[in-house]
């Protein structure tokens, strides 16, 4: 009676250790040459056996099987094993978020984000094309082009008025210049001093808010690719460009942004800049720390913070803030802000302001200043004349990769103890070498010359002609790069037949002693 059972275990007994040595033999011949699958195998839940099903074939795990189909059948028949004793297999991980949804993702929202930011510069652009139409009509002069509503600004009057104009100002006496046309860069965002500290040759760093100070944008070989005033607020940074460049400083910064918390917005189509020569101005100032009052007292003050202009000025905490005063007002939008800014400074070596207006309010500026305070007023052209007298060097003329910020005599634009940017190890060798092989010069003519017209000494090439405007009748002045081995200040050249004396730019504080000094 009990030969049954015992023989039932012993067969039961008998299939398990068959199935477990063909198991354990086939996990020894896998381990040496498929480890991972081995040690996958291994881990497999092979709880104890009551009762053995049947099996399919176990001929493919045979030793003299190929590997991989052996392989393939082995983790089959594991599999088996595990099902036939009630065991759960392990569960498929999910799939998740892959890369190329993750790229789609991304896309669709920078996509939006351009698209957002489209809609918001085209209305913009409507609403300063407005603005620039009742501007002109209050000047007299021809409406703007929808298409270029920061075209050149040409006022009416005639040649005669605006040298007269010209005069005044070169005079220190009242007058207004309408610079819309040139450009406004926002730079905001946890890390924009660090940011542009490593662009530009000022120092960016210790610039407290309210404050102000000019700079160049370099090459990596120290060639100058933009002139700008920068503007630095308790939460941005302006950057002040000429026309028309706006767009590729625009460009620059995006290339250099990288990970860095920083904005970039163009706002050439939001303010709109103006200078107002003023001669109750105690003396231009070159930067902020020239300046000892931190409010500027004068009537465009009073005009911003009056009905129905309604501005409010923003002093800065602890009192930390520099000379500029920047202006408030609550617009429709609760989550924005019009700004206006007054800066106590020309850029031309005269006294006076730079004032950066909300478009919409160009027209009423222009009236106040014209009609109720007669003031005298220039556009484009009468500001070109200015500044070629003024000596102040311009992108596309003196502002060009062909020179850098010492031949253009932009000696305040340099902080030779900042830390590193952009050129600035050509900068310096330049400085420690003294190899600063030519400089901007300033030079009276009785004729008009063309750009690039060539300067000789003794009948060499020493230099080229960079810009030239007439002041009056037979009164020409030009500036142009003159090799530093020809002369100096004072010193007299040859432009066109004609001989001339070079002279420092009068917005430049000329070169400094150690040019000149010996080893």
């Amino acid at each position: 009676a009990m030969g049954a059972p015992l023989a039932q275990l012993s067969r039961q007994r008998a299939a398990a250790a068959l199935v477990g040595g063909a198991l354990s033999l086939a996990l020894v011949l896998i381990s040496t040459r498929r480890p991972q699958l081995a040690s996958a195998i291994s881990r497999q839940p092979i709880p104890r056996i009551s009762r053995v099903a049947p099996s399919p074939p176990l001929s493919p795990l045979s030793p003299l099987a190929p590997l991989g189909s052996g392989g393939r059948a082995l983790h089959r028949e594991a599999g088996w094993l595990c099902r036939s004793s009630g065991a759960q297999e392990p569960k498929p991980k999910p799939k998740g978020i892959t890369l190329e949804q993750i790229k789609e993702k991304i896309r669709l929202q920078q996509e939006a984000a351009k698209q957002r930011e489209a809609k918001e510069m085209a209305e913009m652009g409507s609403r300063f094309f407005e603005a620039m139409c009742e501007l002109r009509k209050v000047q007299g002069a021809d409406p703007p082009v929808e298409k270029e509503p920061k075209a050149r600004v040409v006022l009416g009057g005639g040649d005669a008025e605006e040298d007269k104009a010209v005069a005044a100002a070169l005079g220190a006496q009242p007058v207004i210049i309408d610079r819309s046309d040139w450009g406004i860069v926002e730079v905001s965002g946890r890390d924009r001093v660090e940011f542009l500290n490593g662009l530009t040759t000022n120092n960016v760093a210790d610039m407290l808010p309210n404050t102000w100070r000019s700079t160049v944008f370099t090459s990596r070989t120290g060639r100058m690719l933009h002139y700008a005033t920068i503007v630095s607020m308790q939460d941005r940074i302006l950057l002040v460009v000429p026309p028309s460049t706006s767009s590729s400083l625009s460009e620059i910064l995006a290339k250099f942004k990288l990970s860095q918390s920083v904005t970039i917005k163009d706002l050439g189509l939001k303010l709109a800049p103006f200078t107002l020569i003023a001669p109750d101005h105690d003396a231009e100032k070159k930067t902020s720390d020239d300046v000892d009052d931190d409010v500027v007292d004068t009537w465009i003050a009073t005009w911003l913070t009056s009905t129905p202009r309604d501005f409010t000025q923003i002093e800065v905490p602890n009192g930390l803030g520099g000379d500029a005063a920047v202006f408030e007002r609550n617009t429709k939008d609760a989550k924005a802000k019009d700004t206006a800014v007054v800066l106590p400074t020309t850029g031309l070596g005269v006294p006076g302001y730079t004032v950066l207006l909300p478009a919409d309010l160009s027209a009423s500026l222009w009236t106040e200043a014209t009609e109720n305070r007669g003031l005298q007023c220039l556009g484009s052209s009468g500001w070109e004349k200015l500044r070629v007298a003024r000596g102040m060097p311009l992108s596309g003329y003196e502002v060009t990769e062909d020179f850098n910020p010492m031949e253009a005599q932009l000696w305040d634009t340099l902080n030779f103890d900042k830390g590193c940017y952009i050129g600035q190890e050509t900068i310096a060798r330049l400085k420690t070498y003294k190899g600063v092989k030519q400089l901007l010069w300033r030079v009276d003519l009785s004729k008009p010359v063309e750009p690039d017209t060539p300067i000789t000494f003794n009948g060499k090439k020493v230099g080229k002609v960079t810009s030239c405007a007439q002041l009056g009748e037979g009164n020409y002045v030009a500036l142009g790069y003159v090799r530093t081995l020809a002369g100096e200040e004072g010193s007299t050249v040859e432009i066109d037949g004609e001989e001339v004396t070079l002279s420092r730019p009068p917005t430049s504080d000329g070169p400094p002693d150690w040019l000149y000094e010996d080893d």
